[in-house]
């Protein structure tokens, strides 16, 4: 049960308030699985995924451009 003058209901005008939003604990809860994890061990995951991402792009123009100018069986 809520204590009298600690519900919602009991705000006021000039009541204090926290100075921090929704994005500010979001943030601080990516910050807080960085440091678990440890902050190069997340960038480390992050760029592998970016290079495996672009090395199947690579292949892909690569294949498309010897189909365009490969020399045609007759």
């Amino acid at each position: 049960m809520v204590e009298q003058g600690q519900a919602y209901a009991d705000f006021r005008e000039g009541d204090r308030v926290a100075e921090y939003g929704l994005g500010a604990l979001i943030v601080g809860g990516a910050a807080a699985v960085a440091a678990k994890k440890g902050f190069f061990a997340v960038i480390a995951k992050f760029l592998i995924a970016g290079w495996k991402l672009l090395l199947v792009g690579l292949v892909a123009v690569g294949g498309f451009f010897k189909r365009l100018f490969g020399r045609r069986a007759n």
